[in-house]
């Protein structure tokens, strides 16, 4: 819902009595001037100025550059597009014209429908104001005005209908949700959940048996029914979560949607059976979404069979192309030459710390890929020293020296996580870096990069101290780490008494490994790649839309998550009774999700307690000096 505004939002600038050095001025000037001062007001400590306009002037055009948001104060607006299409009447104390904040252009026309009074703010005032910590309230509101009417524009834009009222259409857009997507986001969408409508970029259908399908694209207008599959991002873009009234309401009145619904439902018939998938009640699309379907009964199906589909479908060949598309080192290359690599890799699957290349052998001929997971490259320095040289993770590559040269690989490679790789063969990859320039530029760039950073880790002592401690700390893999720091601790205990009194029992201990004056305390670090997740059988921990890592009411207190964390972050307690007998959970610093601020960090009284990004943490390390 979004908030509207009252009096008390606003604060009315002083009045300064102008100063006139010629006591004759004439009162109709010091009049205009008082006049010009009496109307300029605060918005959350942002200056607006109070504009009127007379019924008929246009506020601003569609299309043009803008550079301002209003407020209606009094009378009434109304915002056109396709020069005169009415989408939206603004009403007194709503915000109009914020796409300009978001898109730089005006997405609509604004009219005055009635003598109207508005307030006028400059983008630029409120994006300073955000920088000192002043304007992050209005820019919510802002930016939910902007979201309403983005809606309504985008099921003009996209469904070409005419038979809603405008009182109708704000009703559907307030159930219509705009979701967007990257390059290479894989989205697993519930088929409960509905339809769905693209309404920028492209998404694809992430399949085996349908990868070579034109039907498997979904683009700008096009309708996806309860996907059955995966669905992933072949560009950047946006789709719409439908509202089951608006459905309702097109099917009656919109041919075309009707059709492209029976479309897309007969799209969905064929893949289901070419997938092996018994669906039930496969109608037309207005009786389908007219009527609530019955969820079919549970199938038993064949452990067996369910683990061999998993395995094809983690070698999906869109899935691959994507992953390669949005990797930092293959994202320049072509088409052509990421459906190869997809076509011939085969997955490699190594444990945590096992090696998986050694140095001074020719490795089994192989070039790898990572896929998921992190690796980590030890080699011998100039003194003859092995050292850690850097990590790995995916997008990355490594194998192709021995390919490449014909020569002993001069580097170890050892994972620090459970990994998988997409493994190809030495004719497949001379084949690529052959006869594919784009393939063979990205191979060489890295190459010298490697080159570069070895040489400068090589040469910088306390940056290679820095590079085996994050590494043999598990800390190259963490997201967010809670790090205190002994030149400021004053051992209070602040952070841990705040922490048990916000949640009953202490989520952290202040223990762990140090360097310099930089300790990590066990807690969770919010890996990358968790192994409680998957350890759980009740469904009770997962990553959540923000990246955390929760327990839910679901959790039993098995303890599995607990045994499966390296870094002894989860802990089972006895959280009440029940039925005369002691109830088991299991909790984790969860970074005081769903408050304001974090109990450790806020309590502590000399700014030792932080959380940090772990990387840039300690590259920042590089230029402190160190605690003696």
């Amino acid at each position: 819902m979004i908030r509207t505004l009252d009096a008390s939002d606003f604060i009315e600038t002083k009045k300064k009595r102008p100063f006139y050095s010629d006591t004759s001025s004439s009162a109709g000037v010091r009049s205009a001037a008082t006049t010009e001062i009496q109307q300029r007001r605060e918005l959350f400590g942002i200056k607006g100025v109070l504009c009127k306009k007379d019924k008929g002037m246009v506020v601003y055009r569609e299309g043009e550059d803008g550079d301002s948001f209003y407020l209606l104060q009094k009378g009434s607006i109304t915002l056109n597009i396709n020069h005169g299409m009415i989408v939206e009447s603004v009403e007194p104390l709503e915000f109009f014209g914020a796409e300009s904040v978001f898109s730089k252009k005006w997405l609509t026309t604004a009219v005055v429908n009635d003598d109207a009074e508005l307030y006028e703010f400059k983008n630029s005032d409120l994006m300073n104001s955000i920088d000192f910590g002043k304007g992050s309230e209005l820019l919510k509101i802002v930016e939910q005005a902007y979201t309403k009417e983005r809606v309504k524009l985008l099921l003009y834009k996209i469904s070409h209908f005419t038979g809603i009222n405008e009182n109708e259409l704000k009703d559907i857009a307030k159930k219509t949700t705009i979701i967007p997507f990257k390059k290479g986001q894989i989205m697993d969408i519930k088929p409960e959940e509905g339809l769905y409508m693209v309404s920028e970029g492209k998404i694809i259908l992430v399949r085996e048996d349908i990868s070579n399908s034109a039907d498997s694209v979904y683009k700008c207008g096009d309708i996806i029914y309860k996907p059955l599959f995966k669905l992933a991002g072949e560009e950047d873009g946006e789709m719409l979560r439908l509202n089951e009234k608006f459905v309702q309401r097109m099917v009656e009145i919109s041919e075309p949607f009707k059709g492209k619904i029976n479309e897309e439902m007969k799209k969905r018939e064929r893949y289901a059976k070419s997938a092996g998938i018994k669906q039930k009640n496969i109608e037309p699309a207005a009786h389908v979404m007219l009527e609530k379907e019955q969820k079919p009964a549970a199938v038993t199906e064949n452990k067996s069979d369910i683990k061999k589909e998993e395995k094809r479908e983690r070698l999906n060949t869109h899935e691959i192309s994507l992953l390669l598309s949005a990797s930092p080192v293959f994202g320049s290359i072509g088409l052509k030459e990421r459906t190869k690599i997809a076509k011939c890799a085969e997955l490699a699957c190594f444990d945590k710390n096992q090696e998986i290349i050694k140095a001074g052998a020719y490795c089994e001929g192989k070039f790898y890929i990572i896929k998921k997971g992190q690796v980590k490259i030890l080699r011998a320095s100039s003194r003859g020293n092995i050292i850690t040289a850097g990590w790995l993770e995916e997008g990355d590559f490594f194998g192709e020296m021995p390919l490449i040269y014909n020569v002993e690989s001069s580097e170890s490679i050892i994972s620090i996580t459970n990994i998988e790789l997409l493994a190809i063969n030495k004719g497949d990859f001379k084949d690529l870096y052959d006869y594919h320039p784009s393939f063979k530029t990205a191979i060489i760039n890295r190459q010298k990069e490697r080159t570069r950073g070895f040489s400068e880790i090589e040469n910088n002592l306390k940056a290679l101290s820095i590079m085996n401690f994050m590494v043999e700390n598990g800390l190259t893999y963490a997201a967010n780490l809670k790090v205190y720091e002994l030149n400021k601790c004053i051992n209070c205990f602040s952070c841990v008494k705040a922490c048990k009194e916000r949640h009953g029992t202490a989520r952290f201990r202040r223990i762990g490994p140090k360097y310099s004056y930089a300790s990590v305390p066990q807690s969770c670090r919010t890996c990358k790649h968790p192994t409680c997740l998957s350890k759980c059988r009740k469904d009770a921990i997962k990553r959540e839309d923000n990246g955390e890592i929760a327990i839910n009411s679901k959790c039993v207190g098995c303890g599995l998550c607990a045994k499966s964390c390296a870094f002894g972050a989860i802990e089972v307690i006895e959280a009440e009774i029940v039925n005369g007998k002691a109830k088991r959970k299991s909790v984790k610093c969860e970074h005081c999700r769903g408050y304001r601020d974090c109990a450790c960090v806020s309590e502590c009284p000399t700014g030792a307690m932080k959380h940090v990004d772990p990387r840039t943490y300690f590259k920042h390390l590089l230029t402190q000096q160190e605690v003696k």
